[in-house]
């Protein structure tokens, strides 16, 4: 069994879904083994979200929709556990995890002989087919209606662990952080269910107080980008975060060290986007298209929660980074911008000194074989919530080195060879 499913076995409880339908295997499921083969379990997941939308939603996913409106399959995942057998029924079980305005996200399983066969997860898009575009549509009574009727508390959903008022304390607590200079102590430690979907909430309500000051988010930061870092914090993508207009400090500029708790850097390339973005189904070569320029950056991080816990040593997890605004305080940006294909993005090399000493080296590869690659993943993440990139905002690709703890005094100078240098002075 994989680490994912390990961490969610409530999965494989059929009893933990709220909506479930029995399919008829066919004889065309079957493969020369007797067997089902990979299209009928893409079959019979279908025929389950469409039970969902017929019998608990009352919409269609066909283009027989009422009010001309239709929903989508844009991405589906699909995981097989063992093998379906022929003849014989499976049970198609789903639960929705989140609703937008116009999509939402669904888990689904597969059982048969009481044993969970396959596992799929799914982002549904509502659309209007005259304008061949996502549309909230009038079918709002039936959208809203989803959480009575098949949005119960599922034991693996992740908005489920902390309520409202726990988010925010934790926000209002960290942003009190960042401006004493005291980090708090570790969230995960607080709450030891505490899920990334939890600590995305935190984030995007430590955002919201910081946009009620009157701060605008001008660029967003991908991190944990390596496979390394990844398995060092037992987790299988990335992360991200929210980058303010008065996280920006000039190239060849001054930084005061005294913002910061414990200030590091690490070296990335930044895409300045000529076109929007929007999820789900973004391609790297989509991201090529709509960058207008791809320039060196530095990325200045700082922990505004404990990083090692004063009694049990306890390290800091993912959901602290994430919650902490995956551990964002500011952005050098400088060197020389050049047009997306105007040379191999993967790759680009860099040099990071600290006072004249050569401490990190990385190529932009690393950042998931393309730094495109990681733009593309924050587009799709970011489509359930209903987000998308703007033309205009500045993407931090992720990091090809270690970030490398800086303090006030020290000269920070990333050569990027034939892109230029960022540079930068804590003081």
């Amino acid at each position: 069994m994989s680490r994912r499913l390990a961490e969610q076995a409530d999965r494989l409880d059929a009893g933990n879904y709220p909506v479930r339908f029995t399919y008829r295997t066919l004889y065309s499921d079957m493969d020369p083994n007797r067997h089902l083969n990979n299209g009928a379990f893409g079959r019979l997941f279908e025929e389950g979200r469409s039970d969902l939308h017929h019998r608990v939603i009352g919409m269609s996913a066909g283009p027989a929709a009422a009010n001309g409106l239709i929903l989508l399959l844009a991405t589906i995942t699909m995981e097989f556990l063992r093998e379906g057998r022929y003849p014989g029924s499976v049970e198609v079980a789903s639960a929705v995890l989140r609703v937008g305005s116009s999509s939402y996200v669904l888990a689904q399983a597969a059982f048969q002989d009481q044993a969970c066969i396959a596992l799929a997860d799914c982002v549904m898009v509502k659309a209007s087919p005259a304008a061949r575009s996502r549309s909230p549509g009038p079918s709002a009574t039936c959208w809203r209606a989803w959480p009575s009727a098949a949005r119960q508390r599922a034991p693996w959903d992740p908005s489920t662990v902390l309520d409202d008022d726990a988010v925010t304390d934790a926000a209002r607590r960290l942003l009190a952080a960042e401006r004493s200079r005291e980090p708090i102590r570790q969230l995960s430690l607080q709450y030891p269910d505490m899920t990334i979907e939890d600590a995305y909430r935190v984030q995007r309500a430590l955002v919201a107080l910081k946009l009620a000051e009157g701060r605008t988010i001008k660029a967003r930061k991908i991190g944990l980008t390596s496979r390394a870092m990844q398995q060092a914090v037992s987790i299988s993508e990335p992360d991200y975060g929210v980058i303010l207009d008065d996280m920006f400090f000039d190239d060849g500029g001054t930084v005061p060290a005294e913002r910061f708790i414990r200030p590091s850097v690490e070296v990335e390339l930044a895409f300045v986007l000529d076109q929007p973005l929007k999820g789900p189904g973004v391609t790297a070569l989509d991201v090529l298209d709509a960058t207008r320029w791809v320039t060196p950056a530095l990325e200045i991080l700082d922990a505004r929660v404990q990083m090692s816990d004063p009694q049990t040593g306890h390290l800091r997890t993912i959901v602290d980074t994430i919650s902490d605004n995956a551990a964002d305080a500011g952005i050098v940006v400088g060197g020389r911008a050049v047009r997306p294909d105007a040379c191999d993005l993967r790759r680009v090399s860099a040099l990071l000194y600290v006072n004249e000493a050569i401490e990190e080296t990385g190529v932009a590869a690393g950042v998931l074989g393309h730094p495109a690659n990681g733009v593309a993943w924050l587009a799709n993440r970011l489509a359930p919530y209903e987000e998308f990139l703007p033309a205009g905002q500045v993407i931090l690709a992720g990091s090809f080195t270690r970030p490398v703890f800086v303090r006030a005094g020290d000269v920070v100078h990333a050569d990027f060879g034939e892109l230029g240098a960022v540079t930068c002075r804590f003081r």
